[in-house]
């Protein structure tokens, strides 16, 4: 696994299927962390392999439905190779992948699979996203009542 220095300078893996992940929202954390590099897109456990061997640095997978569940079989082998080589592999919580659940990945949304200089610094951004996106929905919600509420005050008079 190849160290990195700047977090700047690091190449993004994500999945090619944009129907596996959310790529607008890997796009704006790449943005925070300040990573100018395009993402660079694979099938399958690749990514893994990649970010262990050191041709890339970070994997994040985010999922494009709330229930969604991760298949272990997508992920066992490659969270094991990413932490033989040095790296950490978590949730998009920083949880640890739990394989014991059965099938899937149930109690654990997103992967993240970094160098463990940077892994802290990408769960970071992820949730500086989170926070953000909520901000909006919420921002949008309180501007849609009150448009209603005007209306309903302007109809009344």
């Amino acid at each position: 696994m190849k160290e990195v220095s700047s977090i700047a300078d690091a190449t993004f893996c994500e999945s090619v299927e944009a129907a596996h992940s959310l790529h607008s929202d890997q796009s704006q954390i790449a943005q925070k962390l300040g990573i100018t590099k395009p993402s660079v897109r694979m099938d399958s456990q690749a990514k893994y392999g990649s970010i262990a061997r050191g041709a890339g640095d970070l994997y994040l997978r985010l999922p494009v439905k709330k229930d969604y569940q991760e298949k272990i079989w997508d992920h066992a082998a490659g969270d094991l190779i990413v932490r033989e080589a040095g790296g950490e592999v978590t949730d998009a919580q920083g949880k640890r992948l739990d394989f014991g659940k059965g099938r899937t990945l149930k109690d654990n949304k997103g992967i993240v699979a970094a160098p463990r200089g940077v892994h802290a610094q990408v769960l970071e951004a992820r949730a500086q996203k989170t926070v953000a996106s909520a901000r909006e929905t919420c921002t949008g919600i309180a501007a849609g009542a009150y448009t209603e509420a005007q209306s309903q005050v302007l109809a009344a008079e």
